[in-house]
């Protein structure tokens, strides 16, 4: 499906951008250019081949483009951030990344239902969310943009965006949260100090954690869950709160139910499709 490939080319462009980047600034500036050309790309796909039926345009709107639009909103924030924030007062810069975080928070809160929708694998809704006949269904509390392509937006698809969008803003956050606290340790050898972050959403490691305690691929599965996130976040850098809450909602899916791990295994596939055999 052309969709398909074009989010997988994304996401390969995307990575080879991060790659080249010499700081966050360069990778927001770069990310932003990636992000912005490919939801072109899809536009004009959309307008040449169109959707075959409501399931492929549900698909479309809520997994493909909110790939490129929900990287576009974090690394747009990120670059905002890194132009305002205080550069020489570690007080005010603690502060200023509090108030985005509490920022972040409120704009969560303000969409928990559409969320715990998001999160619960509802789908009774989708056709109202993400085709475009409900296009002038959008919450009266969503401000902007304030003109709707109607070939290329549906009434929440760019909702969903900004979901994820400030997840991972907010994860980009907590990572700085834990630097400023961070206490040095000059024994650590350079390789040791690389920063490894989990940048998906706290459901998305659930999943995970989940996964690996029973399919018994740590420790046998023989773990406590609740002491296992608490050495996942502190890992990853990655805040989680309610785990057994996120299990909770990860059970009541309807559809696609380990969405997440899905995406692990496609991604893998479709790595091993194209090299088609070759190992380098």
């Amino acid at each position: 499906m052309v969709y398909q490939k074009l989010l997988e080319d994304f996401e390969d462009t995307l990575r080879e951008a991060k790659k080249k980047a010499a700081g966050t600034m360069q990778e927001a500036v770069a990310g932003i250019k990636v992000c912005q050309d490919f939801l072109d790309m899809m536009r004009g796909a959309v307008a040449e081949h169109g959707f075959k039926n409501a399931s492929t345009e549900i698909d479309f709107f809520k997994n493909v483009k909110s790939g490129p639009l929900s990287r576009l909103i974090y690394y747009t924030e990120v670059r905002s951030f890194e132009m305002n924030v205080p550069k020489w007062d570690e007080q005010a810069r603690s502060e200023y990344i509090k108030a985005e975080i509490d920022r972040i928070n409120s704009f969560l809160e303000d969409n928990l239902d559409f969320r715990f929708y998001m999160d619960s694998g509802g789908n009774d809704r989708d056709e109202r969310f993400f085709t475009r006949k409900f296009l002038n269904a959008a919450p009266i509390s969503l401000s902007g943009p304030y003109y709707r392509d109607s070939l290329f937006n549906t009434s929440h698809d760019g909702l969903w965006a900004r979901v994820m969008g400030q997840e991972l803003y907010g994860n980009f956050l907590n990572d700085l949260v834990s630097e400023l606290y961070r206490v040095p340790n000059e024994s650590r050898s350079e390789t040791n100090a690389t920063e490894y972050r989990f940048t998906m959403p706290a459901t998305a490691a659930i999943e995970l954690i989940y996964a690996l305690k029973l399919a018994g691929f740590i420790n046998h599965g023989d773990f406590e869950i609740k002491a296992f996130v608490e050495f996942f976040s502190e890992t990853f850098n990655l805040a989680i709160k309610d785990p057994y809450g996120l299990f909770k909602q990860i059970a009541q899916r309807k559809t696609d139910r380990a969405k997440y791990l899905n995406r692990l295994t496609d991604a893998l596939l479709s790595e091993l499709e194209t090299r088609d055999g070759y190992i380098p």
